[in-house]
């Protein structure tokens, strides 16, 4: 049996999902800017899913994506991971954020985060630009209040972080963000 290598959109696709980490097929879609039409995505994701380079999964009402270790192999982003279903669940809202997000005209493009060598791992990253001046924006997605150690450290990591000049908190819950910027103003 030959080895079949992605190229063109197949490799589009497997970066695009790769971006995201988890990603629904029709979001994939929008985002492709491909001259196709959906059902031939379609085709060619299952030939993606029967090579093993991702897996799909259904869920409510959507059918999502990830890559596996063979796609990882071979996408751009370093977004590889064992999906359980609470990181499934944050990496699906966070991903709908982070899309939402870049539809704004300052913030020109991101990705969802995944480099367990940083000293501080955000849920996303957003590339930006204010009064012609780039910056780059952590996107943290809180469905969780954590304990109040473990924010405070975080906090203080974010301040000392080169890379990240501004964080972005989304939360759930009113009663989360409250604890937060009581840690924040202590």
């Amino acid at each position: 049996m030959q080895k079949y290598i992605p190229f063109g959109v197949d490799q589009d696709i497997l970066d695009e999902i790769g971006r995201w980490k988890v990603l629904p097929l029709r979001a994939l879609y929008e985002s492709l800017n491909q001259p196709m039409h959906y059902s031939g995505l379609c085709k060619r994701v299952q030939k993606l899913e029967r090579t093993g380079m991702i897996k799909g999964f259904t869920g409510q009402k959507a059918k999502y994506l990830i890559l596996t270790a063979k796609g990882h192999a071979i996408s751009k982003f370093n977004n590889y991971y064992e999906a359980s279903e609470d990181s499934l669940n944050n990496d699906l809202i966070a991903s709908l954020v982070l899309r939402r997000l870049l539809q704004f005209e300052n913030f020109k493009s991101g990705f969802i985060f995944n480099d367990e060598a940083s000293e501080v791992e955000p849920d996303g990253i957003i590339h930006a630009v204010h009064h012609d001046k780039e910056y780059i924006l952590a996107v943290e997605v809180e469905l969780t209040q954590k304990k109040r150690t473990r924010v405070a450290i975080k906090f203080s990591k974010y301040m000392d972080h080169p890379t990240f000049n501004h964080v972005l908190y989304i939360f759930n819950k009113h009663a989360a963000f409250e604890a937060y910027k009581n840690i924040l103003t202590e």
